[in-house]
C-alpha cells in the first residue's frame, strides 16, 4: 500500500482500491500520532527537566542564603559573645579595681622612728596597714574575728596616745600608764569627761583587777561584767551616741552613764580594760574635786 500513500499523483491514487487507500490513511495517521506523541515526550521531558534544574538551582540558592544566613547568624553571635566577653571582663577590671581601692593603704604612714608603739609586732600598723575593709569591720565589731582584744584596733587612732599606749600593752606597767594617759588628756583637755567615765563606767568601784592582771584575764573579767556584749562593740557604737553628749562632757556636765558603759566596753574590745582601771583609781577616784562632781555616778554601778 506504500504506492498509495502521500506523495504520489492524484490520478495514480485511482488506481488503488478502497481498501489499500484506507490501510494507507491508517499509516499515515499511526506515524503522524506516533510523531506527534514523540514530541509531546520531547517538550514533556524538557519540561521535566527545566522543572527539575530550576528546583535545583532554587535549592541551591536557597542552601547558599540559609549558609549564608548561618554565617552571619554565627558571626552575629560571635560579635554577641566576644561584646558579653568584654563586658564581663570589664566588670572583673572594674570590681578588682573596687577591690583594690577597699586594700588601699589607709594614710598617714606610721612613723616608726617617732611612733615605735605603732610598729610593733602586736599592733604592726606599718608592715600591715589598717584597710578601708579593716575600718568597716571594726565600725561593727572592734574584737578580733574569734572575739578577744583586738590590740591592732589601735592603729586606728595613730599617732595618738603614743606615749600611754606601750606603757600597758607592751610594757604592762598600769602605774605608768595611769600618768603617761592623764598628761596626754590634760594636754586635750579631756579629764572632766575622763572623770565622768571612770565613775560612771564603774571602774572605781572595780576591785577584780589588780597590777598583776593580765590581758586574757580582763578578757574573763570583762565577761563576767557585761557577758558577750563588750564582743559586739563596734566604733559606730561610740560614734553614735557620743557625738550629742560630747558638748555636754566637755562643760563640765556628766558624762550619760550608758556613754561611760559604752567606753568600758570598748576598753575591753581594745585590750587596755586593765590599764584603764588603774588610769582611774590613780589619777580621779580619790580625788576631792571629782568625787564631788561625779562620785554620785559610781553609787549605783556594782
Amino acid at each position: 500500500a506504500d504506492h498509495c500513500t502521500g506523495g504520489v499523483m492524484m490520478e495514480d491514487a485511482f488506481a488503488c482500491t478502497e481498501s489499500e487507500v484506507e490501510t494507507a490513511e491508517e499509516h499515515i495517521f499511526a506515524s503522524m500520532s506516533m510523531e506527534l506523541l514523540q514530541r509531546d515526550l520531547r517538550h514533556t521531558k524538557v519540561g521535566v527537566l527545566a522543572a527539575e534544574q530550576l528546583a535545583l538551582e532554587q535549592r541551591e540558592n536557597s542552601s547558599s542564603i540559609a549558609e549564608d544566613e548561618l554565617i552571619v547568624g554565627k558571626e552575629n553571635r560571635i560579635a554577641v559573645d566576644e561584646g558579653s566577653k568584654t563586658r564581663d571582663t570589664e566588670k572583673i577590671e572594674e570590681e578588682e579595681v573596687g577591690e583594690a581601692a577597699e586594700d588601699k593603704v589607709q594614710e598617714p604612714t606610721v612613723n616608726c622612728s617617732e611612733y615605735p608603739v605603732f610598729c610593733d609586732s602586736k599592733l604592726n600598723c606599718s608592715g600591715n596597714p589598717i584597710t578601708v575593709a579593716d575600718k568597716d569591720a571594726w565600725g561593727k565589731k572592734i574584737v578580733t574575728a574569734d572575739g578577744h582584744a583586738n590590740l591592732r584596733s589601735w592603729c586606728m587612732v595613730y599617732p595618738s596616745y603614743a606615749a600611754a599606749l606601750p606603757k600597758c600593752i607592751l610594757e604592762d606597767s598600769k602605774l605608768e600608764y595611769a600618768k603617761a594617759m592623764y598628761e596626754f588628756q590634760t594636754i586635750a583637755q579631756s579629764t572632766e569627761a575622763d572623770g565622768a567615765y571612770c565613775f560612771g563606767s564603774g571602774l572605781c568601784n572595780n576591785t577584780k583587777v589588780t597590777l598583776n592582771t593580765t590581758l586574757q584575764e580582763a578578757e574573763g573579767i570583762c565577761s563576767a561584767r557585761y557577758g558577750d556584749r563588750w564582743k559586739g562593740i563596734g566604733w559606730a557604737d561610740l560614734e553614735g551616741p557620743v557625738a550629742p553628749a560630747v558638748p555636754e562632757m566637755y562643760n563640765h556636765s556628766p558624762m550619760p552613764r550608758q556613754i561611760a558603759e559604752l567606753f568600758a566596753m570598748a576598753a575591753c574590745a581594745m585590750g587596755n580594760y586593765q590599764c584603764d582601771v588603774f588610769y582611774c583609781k590613780v589619777n580621779y577616784c580619790q580625788n576631792d574635786d571629782y568625787l564631788q562632781r561625779f562620785g554620785n555616778l559610781s553609787w549605783a554601778v556594782a
